[in-house]
């Protein structure tokens, strides 16, 4: 588990982002550019990390979960995340389109689809915290 820090969004507050996935390439290369845009980010790669720190008394604003991962899935993981921080914010990242989940348990969240660009997943990551 790695943290780091950044600059402050138009509302002075830095935006803590906790980002989960299965593939440890890419949950580097996501959490190495994510604090090079300045987020202050967690990288953990299972759901049951996610939901130990979760229980803590770490603050974070923002959940980037993959959707398909082996443990649990995202949509689960979100759910859970959900029900332990009602203030969290939830961002799906997967290759599937969103069409896929459109009949099944929804995502209380924003979807972006992969390969993600870096403004994509800044807008949804600014939408976020502005709510």
């Amino acid at each position: 588990m790695e943290s780091s820090s950044g600059p402050a969004n138009g509302h002075g507050h830095r935006p803590s982002l906790l980002l989960v996935d299965d593939d440890a390439d890419a949950l580097t290369a996501s959490a190495d550019l994510l604090r090079l845009l300045g987020y202050t980010v967690t990288a953990v790669d299972s759901p049951s990390k996610v939901l130990q720190l979760l229980h803590g008394n770490e603050h974070f604003d923002v959940l980037l979960t993959d959707i398909i991962m082996p443990s649990m899935n995202g949509v689960e993981l979100g759910q859970r995340a959900l029900d332990l921080r009602q203030d969290l914010r939830v961002i799906y990242l997967t290759g599937y389109s969103e069409e896929a989940f459109a009949k099944g348990p929804f995502l209380h969240g924003e979807v972006v689809l992969k390969p993600w660009s870096v403004q994509d997943l800044q807008a949804a990551i600014n939408r976020s915290v502005q709510h």
